[in-house]
Parts: structure tokens; sequence; C-alpha cells
């Protein structure tokens, strides 16, 4: 990848059309130029940018650094034995033939249970007063896979809810009141396996939003802390610690006690799929964390986790 100048800002998590973002590469990438966030990173669930689409972005877009990710959903095994899946995002890939067939692999495996999960929570939905089946959602979206994103835009061009907001927050979210909210069944890739197929592609393993995975209360800190240390141990390189939807003082905890402390690198990025009021490309980000970034996928450094430094 060229560098232009490292200037500007940065948005190292975005959503297109390739996956459940609102807008096409083309489009994401006019809205960030106009924001003046020049360095961005393609992100989406499980799949990259062919080079083809890339290279025709960057011929549309020479002033950006656009840089190949991807957020990949990997298993991770709690301290209760149970599967949780969490997301890693691969950041300044290299677009190798062995990366997209795992990408695809991995991809139709999660897009296999979010169906039953979609139809489960239907079935919920129709329990609650709803009547609707999971080929109207399909006729509506006759391009797309049908995930969580989609049954809320769904509920709202039919007047069942007022927003797609207050779809996920009463209904179908992991938070909020989970009136109809069926947890997806986890057969993705280990943690091992994506983190190693990042590194193979030369890129950078980085976890992603850390306080965005529920846990039970009175485990949560306990999972939190396991969760970061089995992913650096397992070769993990960077925490997500900038994520605009997070407070400031999240922001800064993550920072300050979850990367620095550890000596693992920093992503910032806003998660923007740009359906929601709160998604937003208003961060100020500074490009020189993806500068960063990028030379730790130059170098390739690992990260040792030391017990001795969890009581600090």
């Amino acid at each position: 990848m060229e560098i232009k100048e490292w200037k500007g800002f940065c948005d190292l998590h975005l959503h297109t059309t390739n996956s459940d973002g609102k807008y096409t590469p083309y489009e994401l990438a006019r809205l960030c130029m106009d924001k003046g966030i020049q360095t961005i990173a393609f992100t989406d669930h499980n799949v990259m940018l062919t080079q083809k689409e890339m290279n025709t972005l960057r011929d549309k877009f020479p002033e950006m650094n656009l840089i190949y990710g991807s957020e990949i959903s990997a298993a991770h095994q709690l301290l209760s034995g149970k599967m949780k899946e969490i997301h890693i995002l691969g950041l300044f890939l290299k677009p190798t033939d062995r990366l997209e067939r795992f990408l695809l692999q991995n991809k139709n495996r999660v897009e296999g249970e979010t169906k039953t999960q979609i139809k489960e929570m239907i079935a919920l939905l129709n329990g609650l007063g709803m009547n609707f089946t999971y080929e109207n959602v399909a006729e509506m979206f006759p391009e797309k896979i049908i995930g969580r994103m989609e049954l809320a835009r769904f509920l709202t061009e039919k007047g069942m809810v007022q927003t797609e907001e207050e779809a996920f927050d009463t209904y179908i979210g992991d938070s909020g009141e989970k009136r109809a909210y069926v947890e997806r069944s986890v057969h993705c890739a280990s943690m091992k396996k994506v983190i190693a197929e990042i590194l193979e592609a030369d890129g950078v393993p980085v976890l992603a939003h850390v306080f965005n995975y529920s846990f039970p209360p009175h485990e949560r800190n306990y999972e939190r802390n396991y969760l970061i240390k089995t992913f650096v141990q397992e070769g993990g390189l960077a925490i997500e610690a900038f994520y605009s939807p997070y407070m400031e003082a999240l922001q800064q905890y993550l920072y300050l006690f979850c990367a620095r402390k550890r000596g693992l690198g920093v992503s910032a990025g806003s998660d923007f799929h740009g359906f929601f009021g709160h998604d937003s490309l208003e961060c100020r980000y500074p490009a020189a964390i993806a500068c960063l970034l990028g030379q730790m996928a130059r170098e390739k450094r690992g990260i040792v986790w030391d017990d001795d430094r969890e009581g600090e």
C-alpha cells in the first residue's frame, strides 16, 4: 500500500453494503473525505474488498489512505466453558487467495447460524403480537443476508416500531429489554485460527469493542480480563481503545489500563453503519494511530502477557 501522508483523521472500523452498512464503499469513502477523514479501513463482516474494488477506489480517491480490513467472527471459550462469539478486526491485510477462502468459509458458517437466530427471533416477535415470516423479511431485502439489521429495518418499514433503534433497544438487541433476543450459536473459527490467518496475511489483529460483549454481572470483570489475556496469548497485537460509541472516560480506561499497560497497539474507529441516529463520522482520531498500526504490521512484533501486571 502506497502511503500518501498520515495527515488528517482516521477511522479504522467502517461498514458498507458489502455486509450490513447503508452506503457503498464509494459512497462511504466520499462521506469520510468530506468529513476530513483521510485514512479509513473497510471492515465488513467476514469479507474484504476485492483488489479490483480497492484499486478502483484508490483511483477515485488518490488523496486518501484506503486500508484493507475485515471484522472477523471468532469463537472464544469463556471461563465458564461456554463459547462466545467475539469480533477481531484484521487491519492492513494483504489480499490473498488463502485469506479469501478463509473469510468465505467463516462467513458461510456465521450466516447459517444467523438464519436460525433470526427465525427464532421472529417466532418470539410473533408471540408478542406481530405477524410476519422470515420470507417476508427476505422479500424486502432480496440481495442481502438477513441479519438483525435487516430485521430492524423491516419492523420499522412495517410500522411495528418507530425506529431501528427501538427495534434493538426493546426487542432484538443483546442489551436493553431483549424481549425477543436470541443469542446466535457459535460455530465460527476459533480466536486462535482467526488471529493466525490475519498474521499470515501480514495484518494486525485488533480486539474490537471490548465492552460490547455481554457477560453475567458477577463474572463481567473476570471474563473481560480473561478475554484480553487470551487474545494476547493467541498472538493478538492491538485493542480498539478509541471506539466512538463509548464515552470518553471509557475510551481513556481502555487506552490506559487495557492497552498501554499491556504494551498493546491501539486502534480507533466509529463502527459506522449509517442507519442509527448515534452513528457518526464526527470522531476525530489522528491518522497517526493508523500509522503506528501500519508499522506494527510491518514489524509483526508479538506481545507477551505478564501475569504479574494484572494487579497494577
